[in-house]
């Protein structure tokens, strides 16, 4: 290839790569190896076929102001579970999912959640109404001392909308369900989902 022949085909590359730099979400551009999408497309078909593609993140959590402790739990019989407070969204990316009376209401698809929350007991997350489910947390005793979290993890799916709430698992008594009073704002448990 002459010179001259190599100037004229470094323009027509140029235009070609200009093309799959700039082309829109639908542009295939011809090249001598074989049609190459857009980086557009290439983004838009990724997105498409990416199971985990796009927000998909939920964040919950009870949010006490200063010089208000946590509640106390009292259960009446032994592995009573107690619905945990939920009363601030700290992000919500999941379409159609919501906030209401302590309980998160989910869309139908497949989830993975991680929930924590302090007590001397374990933790439990579970569905109020729509897909019956339970997820199981660790046992978090420490000898009756209140400075320890018990956290719950899984995966469930859900196959039509539900409402999923966590709670704490205590035997027989009164146990306290946080942190005391404090001259700041504290954050007691928290809710975290993935939709999949």
């Amino acid at each position: 290839m002459t010179l001259a022949n190599k100037v004229a085909q470094f323009y027509v590359d140029a235009d070609v790569v200009h093309d799959i730099a700039h082309g829109d979400a639908n542009t295939t551009v011809d090249t001598l190896g074989g049609p190459v999408p857009s980086l557009a497309k290439l983004t838009k078909d990724l997105a498409a076929s990416f199971p985990l593609a796009g927000p998909r993140y939920l964040q919950v959590r009870e949010v006490q102001p200063s010089g208000m402790g946590a509640t106390t739990g009292t259960a009446s019989e032994p592995n009573t579970p107690i619905q945990r407070i939920l009363n601030t969204v700290v992000t919500n990316e999941i379409a159609g999912a919501s906030l209401a009376n302590n309980a998160i209401t989910l869309p139908p698809g497949k989830y993975y959640f991680r929930a924590r929350s302090p007590g001397n007991a374990f933790g439990r997350i579970a569905s109020m109404s729509g897909t019956p489910f339970v997820l199981y947390g660790k046992s978090a005793m420490t000898g009756g001392l209140n400075a320890c979290d018990h956290e719950t993890v899984g995966m469930a799916t859900l196959s039509a909308q539900t409402q999923v709430a966590i709670y704490t698992v205590i035997g027989e008594g009164s146990v306290p369900l946080g942190g005391g009073k404090v001259a700041e704002v504290q954050v007691i448990s928290e809710l975290e989902i993935w939709k999949l």
